[in-house]
């Protein structure tokens, strides 16, 4: 009996090996993937709705293969990121090399960087003037001998006379220096003013005297001081990219009983995380409840509830017609609008907003590869943190693309029935192995019963 049991029990563990690993046969569907040749390299590939709506919702049977050797290959999923840069504008210390004259009407200043500094991006002439318009040569050096021309004739000006327009500002191209000579026409302005004299004649009725006289008044263009300005781009976020789904199939009807308006749409698991309506009418507010379930057997769950709202009169504008929820892979959303006695809104419509995914892996080279999904019962995959490790090391990721459009796989083979699954092979070796191990300690626990008391 105890020989049995032990039998029984190597069984139970041959059972529960069975199977370890997956094929491609055990998928229903599949699609090719063309990758760029040549050496090994990360890749990237993005997911698009056509196979996600394949894929289960947890993601456990998306898997990756290299179909020349018919195995695994380790990926992750990952949401790509958009970098948000804003330019900062930041002040250079500067002072004063020389100032002089040049000729009768220009002047020209030279001005050097602080030590350290990087080079300037842009200048600023203050000055207190209005009413003006002048041309400005930029020159550099890094040593303050050699002048290499950075800005010919740029113009700052102010029309304060016509309208309040003010320019003092220069663009500088890129440049090393250190030094910036800055060459400035027209320092001495002059303004002639004419204006006529009427004067009447005393004894002569009705005679008048005409004198025009005439007046020049010279004005410098006076600076206060010039300022060096360096504008970099500075990163703000990561900002994670997401996709925009044009809602087809929509079906939109207003509930006899309540007078609400209800859309509802088939998502096929498309990743989803909220949703934009396109309204015709303005001046509303409405409350809307998002619903979401998985199949038919399963009632709908809430999943936000907010008023959406469209003011606009004259140049005023404000409108929020968006609905954010947390990200659900749903099989049909529905959108219920409270119309509470109001006129029914003309949903022109609906966009469906949710996060992009794309895989990455590392390529080998003269490898094959496919995407296969719809599969059950799949062994846990193989580590793939290596890959996270090379892209924090800032390895470069080429793109990849799809070869084809989604397939059934000509390889699947569909699972056995219930009957010889290996679940139940399982479960019945254990029972059985439990039930011959009780039957082996009764049996035992007799003969001790049975055998005579020692004298």
């Amino acid at each position: 009996m105890i020989r049995t049991f032990l039998y029984f029990s190597a069984l139970v563990g041959v059972v529960g090996s069975v199977g370890l690993g997956n094929g491609v046969e055990q998928f229903s569907h599949s699609r090719t993937i063309q990758v760029p040749a040549g050496k090994e390299r990360l890749v990237s590939l993005p997911l698009d709705p056509s196979l996600l709506s394949k894929v289960d919702r947890h993601w456990e049977d998306l898997r990756l293969f290299d179909t020349a050797t018919n195995h695994e290959v380790p990926y992750i999923v990952r949401t790509p990121v958009r970098t948000k840069t804003t330019e900062v504008t930041t002040s250079l210390d500067n002072k004063v090399v020389s100032f002089r004259k040049l000729g009768e009407n220009e002047i020209q200043i030279v001005c050097e960087l602080e030590k350290d500094q990087k080079p300037a991006t842009s200048l600023t002439v203050s000055t207190p003037l209005s009413d003006f318009e002048r041309e400005i040569r930029v020159e550099v050096s890094q040593t303050g001998s050699q002048w290499d021309l950075l800005v010919d004739e740029a113009i700052i000006f102010d029309y304060r006379q016509f309208a309040d327009v003010r320019k003092t500002s220069v663009s500088l191209p890129e440049n090393t220096g250190r030094f910036y000579r800055v060459t400035i026409n027209r320092a001495m302005e002059r303004s002639e003013k004419r204006f006529l004299e009427i004067s009447r004649m005393s004894g002569h009725s009705g005679e008048q005297d005409r004198e025009e006289h005439k007046s020049i008044k010279t004005r410098a263009f006076r600076i206060d001081r010039i300022h060096f300005h360096r504008t970099v781009e500075k990163l703000v976020s990561d900002v994670y990219i997401k996709n925009r789904y044009p809602v087809d199939g929509l079906v939109v009807d207003e509930s006899d009983e309540s007078g609400d308006t209800i859309l509802e749409w088939k998502s096929h698991r498309v990743s989803v995380s909220g949703f934009e309506l396109s309204i015709g009418e303005r001046n509303f507010r409405r409350e809307v409840k998002v619903y979401g379930r998985q199949n038919d057997e399963f009632g709908w769950r809430l999943l936000k509830q907010k008023e959406i709202f469209h003011y606009e009169l004259e140049d005023f504008k404000k409108q929020d017609l968006a609905v954010s929820f947390g990200e659900n892979r749903m099989v049909q959303y529905r959108l219920v609008i409270a119309n509470r006695g109001a006129q029914a809104l003309d949903v022109n419509g609906l966009v469906a907003v949710g996060p992009a995914y794309e895989m990455v892996w590392l390529v080998a080279p003269e490898a094959n590869y496919a995407v296969y999904t719809g599969a059950t019962d799949l062994e846990t995959f193989h580590d793939a943190r290596f890959i996270h490790a090379l892209i924090r090391e800032g390895f470069p990721i080429d793109s990849a693309g799809w070869g084809g459009g989604v397939e059934e796989n000509l390889a699947y083979e569909k699972a056995p029935t219930p009957l010889f699954d290996q679940s139940y092979i399982l479960w019945g070796s254990i029972v059985l192995a439990v039930g011959i191990l009780i039957f082996v300690l009764f049996q035992t626990a007799r003969k001790i019963e049975e055998m005579p008391p020692e004298s």
